[in-house]
This record gives structure tokens, sequence and C-alpha cells, in this order.
């Protein structure tokens, strides 16, 4: 590493090398879905596959030197020990298929060695003043007795010596029985679950010689049919910025595909938490006005271009805004106010009026005062209920909430737009939930329908149910409520 770091200084590399890894943690901030910073455990994995190997390695040149120079003693004797305990834990595993939310993983029963630190402090005594450092040996020799009688594993009472005793001799794939070797083109020798390769199959007979756009992020695809992506984006997960969004709708009305994979069913549809409707909000919006539900193939809901249809149950799923690391209201109202946003309908509640809202259940207390509507909430399901409604769903972009909330020792909560048609119930698949931030301050937030085909393909909107927190004896004053519709769209030919 060090000799690295000469290189890039010599060579005057080191800011752009450090600007870069900015840039990473920037585009990591902005949720594109980069697995940067990686979590805990995935950099405890790595510090492990790292260490084990690469002691042993330092282990093996410091006892063969040593051996040869005539400094052999009891130290080294110590040494070989861990370095053979070492060997036979290091890289023990076994690979298993399984299949999880529509989408094919691989598990590892595997075990890294625990013996690869003790190795390294066991050569670093050798090699010092063995007086000054006895005690430190000791330490070792007892933490080494310690971890081979202590349970790893506190649950199932194993010690690592009954761990060794059921791994494998050595590394090996186990392929489920049922498992068939796939007759696709270019998948190659490969086994699949039945269920998986009979889907894919039905989505490649689909697919093949016509012109798509995979929305729904399975980019390997594009593999199997040999075909070409209408766009630059091999992932669509990194279509965040307004210019990305808006250079993407371009190249689609440039070469309208046929057919777009919209939905999939799998984690890819919420990547990192974040629905894609969400994360390309304007792509989303393009694609609901511009296709229609052609059918759901393989897993699929594949929309066909032409004029939006009726609404299908193929495209309800709830919505989540509480997983979006940032508030809407407050980075974006700016921006939406340079668009000359205009008004639908809207509810002012400053004043004491109610306007056809009303609190109808967990609700402990309700008045309506000058400052809006108070609220205090006498269980986790408190809604607030408006059913004197007409709104054209597609006429609308955003709704638009002031509202404060005071909780105690200011817990974490949320809140919940629901929305019906007709005489029809309220769902969670016509909902969206949103950060609520609890700190008694009155904040803005923008709940963005138009993205989302169970909003902008409903019937006409008869019905909206606010839940503006899911905790008991939260204080909440709603000031306004405010449907509006803003041309974001519109920019592209900007």
């Amino acid at each position: 590493l060090g000799g690295v770091f000469l290189y890039l200084v010599s060579s005057g590399a080191v800011g752009s090398f450090l600007d870069w890894h900015s840039h990473v943690q920037s585009v990591s901030r902005d949720w594109t879905g980069m697995p940067f910073p990686l979590p805990e455990q995935s950099l405890n994995q790595t510090w492990q596959a790292f260490l084990a190997p690469v002691i042993g390695i330092v282990a093996v040149v410091f006892l063969v030197w040593s051996l040869f120079s005539g400094r052999w003693g009891t130290w080294h004797w110590a040494t070989l020990m861990l370095l053979v305990a070492n060997f036979l834990l290091f890289n023990r595993a076994v690979v298993k298929g399984y299949l999880g939310n529509g989408s094919l993983y691989m598990s590892s029963q595997s075990m890294s060695s625990h013996f690869a630190p003790l190795l390294l402090l066991v050569m670093i005594q050798s090699v010092t003043d063995r007086r000054k450092y006895l005690r430190t040996v000791l330490l070792a020799v007892a933490g080494l007795a310690l971890l081979l009688t202590t349970p790893s594993f506190l649950p199932s009472g194993q010690t690592i010596v009954d761990r060794v005793v059921t791994m494998p001799a050595r590394n090996r794939l186990e392929i489920p029985s049922d498992w068939v070797q796939s007759e696709i083109d270019r998948i190659g020798p490969l086994f699949l679950p039945p269920a998986q390769e009979r889907e894919l199959a039905e989505i490649l007979a689909l697919l093949q010689d016509k012109s798509y756009w995979d929305f729904s992020d399975h980019g390997a695809l594009y593999f199997l049919t040999d075909s070409l992506s209408p766009t630059r984006f091999y992932a669509t997960h990194y279509i965040v910025s307004r210019e990305n969004q808006l250079e993407v709708i371009s190249d689609l009305e440039q070469s309208p595909p046929q057919y777009i994979l919209y939905r999939s069913g799998t984690w890819w549809d919420v990547v990192a938490g974040v629905d894609r409707t969400i994360r390309s909000f304007l792509v989303s919006e393009y694609l609901l006005k511009t296709y229609h539900i052609a059918d759901t193939v393989g897993g699929f809901t594949v929309l066909e271009y032409g004029p939006p249809g009726t609404p299908s149950n193929d495209l309800l799923f709830r919505v989540n805004l509480g997983n979006v690391p940032f508030l809407w209201g407050k980075d974006r109202v700016d921006a939406l106010e340079m668009l000359g946003p205009s008004s639908v309908t809207g509810w002012d509640f400053a004043g004491g009026k109610t306007a056809g809202w009303q609190a109808e259940h967990d609700v402990a207390r309700s008045e309506s005062v000058d400052d809006g509507m108070h609220l205090r909430t006498g269980g986790t399901d408190a809604q607030v209920v408006n059913l004197d409604i007409e709104v054209d769903p597609r006429a609308v972009t955003y709704v638009a909430l002031r509202m404060s909330v005071t909780t105690e020792n200011d817990t974490e909560t949320t809140g919940q737009l629901f929305w019906r048609s007709g005489s029809d119930g309220f769902s969670e698949e016509k909902s969206v939930r949103f950060a609520v931030i609890p700190d008694g301050q009155e904040h803005l937030y923008l709940l963005r329908l138009a993205s989302f085909p169970s909003w902008i393909w409903s019937d006409l909107i008869t019905g909206l149910r606010l839940d503006p927190v899911t905790l008991e004896g939260a204080e909440v004053v709603i000031r306004s409520i405010e449907l509006t519709q803003v041309d974001e769209l519109g920019l592209r030919d900007q």
C-alpha cells in the first residue's frame, strides 16, 4: 500500500483519486443504489477473507526463513501449530442456491479462520524480546484455550470444535435435486429452479425480436435477447438526477420501444428500500402517460406503447416514501415554485375551518383553531378522512401537506395518505407512506402522486384519508392540504 501511495504521489494522481472517492460518496447520498459505504457486515467479511490468507503466507515465509537460519524455537512451534489450524479452517464452505422474493440467491455456509489474529500475535512475539512480552504470549495462549471451548453461536451451544467437525472437508457446490439444466440459448449449462426457468423462457419468448426497455432493472435480458437498451444506462436505478431522467425520456420519445418491463415483483423494484417509481419519478410518470397494461408475463408486468388504459390490479403496490433519505418538501419546493405550480383543489384549516375533513379513528381529541386542525392521537392508527371529493387523478402531480407533529422524546414516526375511487374502501395498495419530523415545527411534505400507477390510472378520486402519525399520544397540527399540478415533464423541451 505504501508503494501504491508513493506511485500516486509521483504521478500527481492523489488529488484525482481523492476527488473520485468524494464523488462516489456524494453519489451514494443521492441514493443511486451503489454499494457505498459498505455495511458493517460486508466490511467484516472482507477483513476476514483478506486476513487469513495474507497472514498464512507471511507465516510460511517466516517459518521457512527461521528453519534455514537455525533460529527455530518454542515460538516457532506455536506459530506452526496456529498456521496449521488457520489453513484447516480457512475457505471451507458449502454454497447453495435458493429462491427469495422471486430472485435467485446463493447462500454460503462458511467459517473464516479465528486463528489468524493469534497467528499474527505469536509471530510478533517471536521476533521481539521474549521476557518483555511473556505476559502477552500467556494471554494469547489462554485466549486460544478459551476460543476452543467457548460457544461461537450461543443459541446452538456449538463450540468451534463442533463447528469444525460438521464442516465439509473441502469447498463444494450443492445443487438441489429438483433444479433443471437450462435449455435457453446464451445461458449455458446452468442449473435453475424449474419455476425460474419457465418464467424466464416466457419473458424471452415475448421479447425476442421486439423493441423493449427494462425499467425493472434486469439488465441480463438484453444479453439473453441479443438486443440493446434504447438508453445508455445499463442499470435503471442509476437514473436519478433530473438531467438523467429527461435524457432517458428523450431517448424513449425518439425511438419508442414497443414494450416496457415496468414491474417484476423482486427486490430490484425497491433497491435499498426506495421504490423505482420514487427513484426515477419523472420517467415513471412519462411511462404511465404513454403506455398501457399489456400483460403479466414470466413474473414481469409488461406495458405496451399506446394511450393509457383502465386501472389494473397488476400495478397495485404500496409505496414507501419513508425510505427516501431526504425530505422532498425541503429539497424540492424552491425548484417547483420556478415551474409555476397550479392548484387543483385544497383545504386550508386555518381560522377554524375543517372543510369536510373529519377525525374518525384513534383520535382522543380534535379541535379546529386559528392555526389549523389540532389532534391528539388516541392510538397508533389515527385517521382524518374526507369523502366529499371529486378529483381527476391525471390532473394532480403533488399533494402538499403542511403539518407539525410533537411526540414524546421526538420518537421517529411516519404518516400515510390513502385515496379511493367510487365507493371503494381504502387499501394499502392505494396509499403512500412518508417519514414525519416530530420536532413540533411546521413542515411541508410533498407527496408526488403522478409517479404511481395506482393514482394516475385510477378512476375519479372520491375520497382521501390522512393517517398523520403511527404513535399514540402525539400532538398534531394540520395547517393545509393542497393538490397541485406541476409540468415537470415539460422541462425536456427547454
